[in-house]
């Protein structure tokens, strides 16, 4: 089986490595094929907050005033009762076995420096990627001229973000390498 690719998005609570995550949304994809995998190659986490608060993760008044700003539909997809929320343990496994179970190789995020760094902090270093696997949609986007079709789903809905980013790649893919 070819090595997939796995774009993430992270909804958090601050700007920080150490910032408490609501929410994770993660689409399996091969830009190659310039295919996006549906179910069960997607994936939604709701991260337990307290659970974070306990290990020390993070919390700023200044992204709790963001949230204020977004829709109430990007809220309502992260904010469920706590009791139906994963533990990061619970999360940690289920994301590598995600991560296993599809054969990915490289991560993607929007931006080098937030979601990866994020969840490489909430795993203690401990990812199943390599550090050299991480791949960036901004520079790919930059070099080719586009920008990331929100038109689909909601905005910063981890999952819905997630999938519009990893299709967006697929396209631009297409267009850097010559094959659009």
């Amino acid at each position: 089986m070819a090595r997939k690719h796995l774009m993430v998005d992270l909804e958090t609570f601050g700007t920080g490595v150490d910032s408490v995550v609501v929410s994770v949304g993660a689409a399996v994809f091969d830009p190659t094929e310039g295919a996006t995998l549906n179910e069960p190659g997607r994936q939604m986490w709701r991260l337990n907050i307290q659970d974070q608060l306990d290990r020390g993760r993070t919390i700023t008044g200044a992204t709790i005033k963001w949230w204020f700003n977004q829709s109430d539909e990007a809220i309502r997809d992260w904010n469920h009762a706590e009791s139906t929320c994963k533990g990061m343990t619970e999360f940690e496994g289920e994301f590598k076995e995600l991560w296993k179970s599809w054969n990915c190789q490289y991560i993607w995020s929007h931006g080098s420096t937030f979601d990866v760094m994020i969840l490489d902090s909430m795993f203690n270093g401990k990812c199943p990627w390599k550090f050299w696997d991480v791949r960036d949609t901004r520079t790919l986007l930059h070099v080719t001229n586009m920008n990331i079709d929100r038109a689909q789903g909601t905005h910063h809905s981890a999952i819905d973000d997630a999938v519009a980013q990893a299709q967006t790649i697929c396209k631009s893919w297409k267009v850097a390498s010559g094959t659009s």
